[in-house]
């Protein structure tokens, strides 16, 4: 879920990087909408674990590149088949190392 159903659900979560499979799945496993992911009512739900590497392989990546101040990926298309993100905004910061 996203955009306004995040802000009205208050439906986020946050964790300290690198970030492992198995803080990931627990990361996405405590979100309110994750019966919707995982598939509820006769629908099929999405790839959980694309989402996962998803966000260890971003985790990876912030901690190789300490010089991203900010990450914004929106929208981010989860389906059966796998997970996208549609678009980025990167910020670097200058002179970090």
């Amino acid at each position: 879920m996203g955009g306004v159903f995040v802000e009205v659900l208050q439906d986020v979560r946050a964790g300290l990087g690198p970030l492992g499979p198995e803080e990931a799945h627990d990361m996405i496993a405590s979100l309110k909408a994750y019966p919707l992911l995982k598939g509820t009512r006769g629908q099929v739900g999405v790839n959980i674990r694309a989402l996962e590497s998803m966000l260890v392989g971003l985790s990876e990546a912030l901690a190789l590149c300490p010089e991203i101040a900010e990450m914004d990926l929106n929208p981010v298309l989860a389906t059966p088949e796998g997970a996208v993100a549609v678009d980025a905004r990167i910020r670097v910061q200058k002179g970090v190392v």
